[in-house]
Order: C-alpha cells, then structure tokens, then sequence
C-alpha cells in the first residue's frame, strides 16, 4: 500500500511537472566559503572522487531500491566534486590531515530517498604512519525539514558537515 501511495504520488509530481512551465534551479551546499579558499596541498587538490550516479550536474533522488532519477531542471551550480574538494580545503585541520597522509575521500551516496530523507556514505582512504592504506567508512541520514529540492539541499549540507565533525574528531 506504501509502495502503490509513492508511486502514485511521485506519478503526480512527474504529471505536475509536465503541464507547467520549465523552471531551473541551481542549488550550492550551504557553509561554503565566499571569495578565497585556501591553497590545496603541493601535490595538488585532494583526491576526491563521486560515484558515477553523482557526476551528473543534476541532483539525485532514489525512487525505490533500484531506481534513481536525475533532476533535469534542479542543477548543482557549481559541480558536486568541486564542492566537495573547496569544503576540504576551507576547513584547516582536515586540509592538512589529507595533505599530509595521502588522504583521499570516496562519495558514493549523495541524495534524497523518498520517505524524505537525506543520505550522505562513502569513504575516507589515508596512509597511516607506516604506509599502509587505511580506510573508514561513513555513513549519515538527515530528514527534510520541508519538501522540494532546497531542503533537500540544506539536508545534504547537514549530512556532509556531520561527515566532517566526525572525521576531524577521529584525527
């Protein structure tokens, strides 16, 4: 009965959408510094890399347990990659743990579901004071304070500063 309630519903957002006018929006992470940011490490910026999912310029919604929508008319501004990468370096402490360990962070999930929420997963690599790769594994959910795509938004924010709180704690 839940399926057949969001399947109908998500049939009517789609229709919705359909008979009005195109509208395009462009969304950023929120907390991201205006103006300067520091300079990346001098082997360049850290390894960062998105699930394949995630590469698109358009946000991403899971519509079941194998399905996955892009937004055509709701558009990261600024590529998520990117974003992630100026929130690395804007923040010292973890800019310098990167640098100085061979650091690398894996996104895998970076999207809405749903049942109105926001999901944050994926990993962090490094070299540990032997020079063996460890990894550690991240996983956070946010729920959306409203619907639509801006809250969906602010929730990823949340989501990924909770990933960073996190990480700069276990350092």
């Amino acid at each position: 009965m839940k399926q057949a309630a969001g399947i109908l519903g998500l049939a009517l957002l789609i229709g919705g959408c359909a008979s009005a006018p195109l509208e395009r929006s462009n969304y950023q992470l929120t907390g991201l510094a205006d103006g300067e940011v520091a300079l990346p490490c001098e082997q360049g910026f850290p390894d960062v890399r998105v699930g394949r999912l995630l590469n698109g310029d358009g946000l991403v919604l899971q519509t079941s347990a194998v399905n996955w929508h892009q937004a055509h008319e709701h558009k990261w501004a600024v590529p998520l990659r990117e974003q992630l990468v100026q929130t690395l370096l804007q923040d010292q402490k973890l800019r310098q743990w990167l640098c100085a360990n061979d650091g690398a962070l894996v996104m895998q999930d970076f999207f809405g579901t749903l049942d109105n929420q926001a999901r944050v997963a994926g990993y962090w690599q490094w070299l540990d004071a032997n020079g063996n790769r460890q990894t550690r594994v991240f996983e956070q959910q946010k729920v959306l304070a409203a619907d639509g795509y801006a809250a969906l938004v602010h929730a990823l924010s949340k989501a990924w500063q909770q990933v960073l709180e996190e990480q700069k704690a276990q350092l």
